[in-house]
């Protein structure tokens, strides 16, 4: 493996993690579940893959720590560690197969972004999953339209190509860092050591939960008139500069 870069500091996300968290670093992981309505060969899916890796440089993050501070350095991976293919004749054994691949990241090794594509009886299964220091909900999103670029570009037999990247993730870290140092941000120290000493009152609790499960999670569905909704998009807004999220979080 080849290193490619070298991050000056941690994200301030990435040390709350390594912060709040001291045991069981290695997972913590994202992950989604696709299933494709047509059969795509492993060596095509394995493709696609490999040109967002490639594409995406933060996907090759491994982090490791030396004197006592971790350090997150991008890795280009020589091996195919990042794919896997497995034949299942069973699919009931599916989630165990996820779980185990989950368990088997290593932060300081890689591969942090893994594809598995399962092969059922019936059915492809695509199987992603990445560790939550290289990836988020947003770049989720980044993901799985790069994937639909690539498989649209293959249809129309043309050249498989992402649009032009963007800055990588080590030079926004670097930006942050210089920022945090500047003196604009130094005339906001007081203000905010102001916000963080001042003293509120708890929020009053609808319910009194002292545990919080997903397995505890229930929905609660509902559907909006249109005149409702156009009040809730346009004239919201209007009034008050509120967005839906804003507007959500007060109910």
């Amino acid at each position: 493996n080849e290193l490619i870069n070298t991050s000056p500091t941690l994200s301030p996300i990435q040390k709350s993690f390594f912060i709040r968290r001291t045991q069981g670093v290695n997972h913590y992981n994202q992950s989604v579940l696709l299933s494709l309505k047509k059969v795509i060969p492993e060596e095509l899916v394995k493709k696609f893959i490999k040109i967002i890796i490639n594409h995406h440089s933060n996907l090759q993050s491994v982090f490791n720590k030396f004197d006592d501070e971790w350090h997150q350095r991008v890795i280009q991976n020589k091996d195919d560690s990042y794919f896997e293919l497995i034949h299942l004749s069973n699919p009931n054994n599916l989630t165990d197969y996820c779980i185990n691949i989950q368990s088997s990241f290593d932060l300081s090794k890689g591969a942090l972004f893994k594809a598995v594509l399962f092969k059922c009886p019936d059915e492809y299964k695509l199987f992603l999953v990445a560790h939550h220091l290289i990836i988020d909900g947003i770049s989720w999103r980044i993901i799985f339209e790069d994937l639909s670029i690539l498989y649209q570009q293959n249809l129309e037999k043309k050249k498989l190509e992402l649009p032009l990247k963007t800055h990588s993730f080590l030079y926004w870290q670097k930006k942050i860092l210089k920022y945090s140092k500047s003196s604009k941000l130094k005339k906001e120290q007081n203000y905010w050591e102001k916000i963080e000493n001042s003293y509120y009152d708890d929020l009053q609790k609808d319910l009194s939960n002292e545990t919080s499960f997903m397995k505890d999670t229930s929905y609660l569905t509902f559907n909006l008139n249109p005149q409702v909704s156009n009040k809730l998009l346009t004239e919201c807004y209007n009034t008050f500069k509120t967005e839906i999220n804003d507007l959500l979080i007060t109910c």
